[in-house]
């Protein structure tokens, strides 16, 4: 009988990136609405009400914030006007901000982060940049910014995280394709 092969132990396989911010995220031509609600007392059907405008409508919404007084939400450029229109139609208000870019700051390990969001803020809040909204995932935190002050934002950023420029990728929301 033969001595079975000697076992050699398999090496450390590292599955997991190394924590941080390692990416930033840009999609471009992006706008934002701030629909006022006429019936603070009704807030859960003016709420579907309002969105349902953009489902007839058949515009896409993401980044979508329910408030007390306000829905807010964002939107292609390319469904601003169809947007406008079908709001008016339903007799709701809106403020709406054109020429925005969805900014995501990407980590392995968002959560297990401290002072992420303060350190976006501050590097966006350096050069000027105003922040109109804020969403966040496990491994994402995303700002809605002027596409006006986008370039310097973006120095600012990787600067704050310490990184090159080949950790920032952009696009247009135009190229983003539905599954």
């Amino acid at each position: 009988m033969s001595d079975p092969a000697p076992h050699n132990p398999a090496r450390h396989v590292k599955f997991e990136r190394e924590r941080g911010v390692y990416a930033i995220d840009v999609v471009h031509d992006v706008a934002h609405a701030v629909i006022e609600l006429p019936d603070e007392g009704r807030l859960q059907e003016s709420v579907l009400h309002a969105l349902r405008v953009f489902t007839a409508a058949s515009v896409p919404v993401f980044c979508v914030k329910i408030h007390r007084t306000a829905l807010t939400l964002a939107l292609a450029m390319s469904d601003l006007e169809t947007a406008k229109q079908a709001l008016a139609a339903a007799k709701l208000s809106a403020e709406v901000r054109p020429h925005l870019c969805f900014v995501a700051t990407r980590a392995a390990a968002m959560r297990d982060l401290h002072g992420v969001m303060s350190s976006i803020t501050d590097a966006f809040g350096a050069v000027g940049a105003t922040i109109y909204a804020t969403s966040d995932s496990h491994n994402t935190v995303q700002c809605l910014v002027e596409e006006a002050i986008l370039e310097k934002a973006l120095v600012s950023l990787r600067k704050t995280f310490g990184l090159p420029e080949t950790a920032l990728s952009q696009k247009s929301i135009e190229d983003e394709v539905a599954p």
